[in-house]
């Protein structure tokens, strides 16, 4: 005996609505993980195995989570990203950046623009108190930069 096409809209409409509810719980989680600040490293642990407990409660409405597409990814990338910290994103990110500008020139660039900026805050905060690092980046950077011209 075959369904009744309105018993299959009604499937596929809840089927639907479960994916929105889904959906919706996966952005407000990442939402408000992401803003809380500051998050010490047993904070961020704790918030990985929340992740591991919302993925695992939301298959109970939608058992294929990763059908969802970016939201799914969105859920699963937090939930790595959680326990870095602030520091090791941006290594990563750092990383990632030189690992697509091979350029000795755009790396040096990226060492100028860096050590410019920090000069600034100096400036900005009327001190003459320079990190003991400062000199010498600003040294290596000089050299690199003949290097590179000569």
């Amino acid at each position: 005996m075959a369904c009744a096409p309105h018993a299959i809209f009604k499937t596929n409409r809840k089927i639907f609505v479960c994916s929105e509810i889904t959906i919706r719980c996966i952005e407000l989680f990442v939402r408000h993980t992401a803003l809380l600040r500051p998050i010490s490293q047993g904070g961020r642990l704790r918030l990985r195995t929340d992740y591991v407990h919302l993925e695992n409660t939301l298959k109970t409405i939608c058992p294929q989570l990763a059908d969802l597409g970016r939201p799914y990814r969105l859920l699963k990338s937090m939930a790595s990203l959680i326990v870095l910290s602030p520091t090791e994103i941006v290594a990563g990110q750092v990383s990632v950046w030189l690992d697509t500008h091979t350029s000795e020139a755009e790396r040096l660039d990226l060492i100028a623009e860096a050590l410019q900026r920090y000069e600034n805050v100096v400036r900005q905060k009327n001190s003459v108190n320079y990190d003991p690092v400062y000199p010498v980046m600003s040294q290596f950077l000089e050299n690199a930069v003949k290097e590179l011209d000569g």
